[in-house]
């Protein structure tokens, strides 16, 4: 994707964005598979679960460093749960 230089095209941005909603789609069911909830979400990322909602709805009003935070706090989370699950059990 990058070209000589580490320039992108424009071209290929807008390739990319028009990808993003299979994968915010994806990270939707990502998250409801795992039993997630978009409070706990919102909690970790340290906004309400509306904005985070709105945003899963427009993808292209999320931003890559958004998406990744996003699943940031996805792994957090499940590392949590995995953690107190462990607890439980120990």
């Amino acid at each position: 994707m990058a070209k000589k230089g580490g320039k992108i095209s424009l071209k290929e941005i807008n390739q990319s964005l028009d990808n993003i909603d299979i994968t915010l789609t994806q990270i939707d069911e990502l998250i409801k598979g795992l039993n997630i909830s978009y409070a706990e979400i919102g909690t970790e990322m340290g906004t309400t679960y509306q904005n985070i909602l709105k945003k899963m709805k427009d993808p292209h009003s999320m931003k890559i460093n958004e998406i990744r935070e996003l699943l940031v706090a996805i792994d957090k989370i499940c590392k949590a749960k995995i953690a107190y699950m462990q607890d439980l059990i120990a």
